[in-house]
């Protein structure tokens, strides 16, 4: 009963990225709490054989120096993905041109507002498609000095509520230090597959002529998705997924898709 209770609890390591750049990313791993320890063991186990136990892995922090082994971690997604799919990486991103997060047709009347109405959205989807049958839900965010203005005590009383009354499990919501290396591996992986995927998007503006060494962590990310990452990904994709948004009865927007979103 105890093993069965395990598999039927969740963890997401959920993060955001580019908040200040036209495409604003969500992301998160995730998979059954027994699969998550499973693959926090695996990632710390290989940053400590590979020479970087007290180096903490963050996209932001990625210098020419550590490409490679950025690569490498990046590639353990594959990795713990073997022989069968247990771990999801699901993204959302959103046009803010498009999209503005201040947006009083749906009544979101500020950007803090339209913010979290986005970051619950990813959520809630997210876990309706990985999530079979939950019994409890644990979501871990990331805390760093440079965050989106809005704090963490807000996503607990707004997006962390609103999924309690979604899903009707207990949901516990934690927030992480990504400077420490001593916290969550998964965590920091989730970090650098959101920020491979939002620096495609934001490429053209942010590094125009792909000259960033960051560009081969995310071509790295690439190889293990199988295609562009900016190119349009059905929901049902896994375990790696890029979910451009639109409102429903628009166009999609990503590169090659059709029709527009029912």
């Amino acid at each position: 009963m105890a093993a069965e209770n395990t598999t039927r609890e969740y963890t997401a390591y959920a993060d955001e990225s580019a908040t200040g750049e036209r495409y604003l990313g969500f992301g998160a791993l995730l998979a059954s709490s027994r699969m998550m320890a499973r693959a926090e063991h695996s990632l710390e186990a290989f940053c400590n054989n590979n020479g970087f136990a007290d180096r903490s892995m963050s996209w932001k922090s990625c210098s020419p120096g550590e490409t490679e082994r950025y690569r490498k971690f990046v590639g353990r997604f594959a990795h713990l993905n073997t022989p069968r799919p247990q771990l999801d990486f699901r993204a959302m991103l959103v046009d803010t041109k498009r999209h503005p997060l201040k947006h009083s047709a749906s009544r979101s009347d500020t950007a803090e507002r339209g913010f979290y109405k986005f970051y619950y959205s990813f959520l809630s989807r997210s876990l309706k498609i990985v999530a079979t049958n939950p019994r409890r839900f644990k979501l871990v965010v990331g805390a760093t000095t440079d965050q989106y203005r809005f704090r963490t005590d807000i996503l607990e009383n707004t997006v962390a509520g609103k999924l309690r009354s979604a899903f009707g499990v207990p949901l516990e919501m934690t927030s992480l230090e990504r400077t420490d290396p001593r916290n969550s591996r998964c965590h920091q992986l989730a970090d650098l597959l959101l920020g491979a995927v939002t620096y495609c998007f934001n490429r053209p503006t942010r590094d125009p002529e792909g000259t960033s060494h960051k560009r081969a962590v995310h071509d790295a990310v690439r190889s293990l998705a199988g295609r562009d990452l900016d190119t349009d990904f059905l929901p049902t994709e896994r375990p790696f997924n890029v979910w451009a948004w639109a409102r429903k009865g628009q166009p999609r927007w990503a590169r090659g898709a059709g029709g527009v979103v029912r």
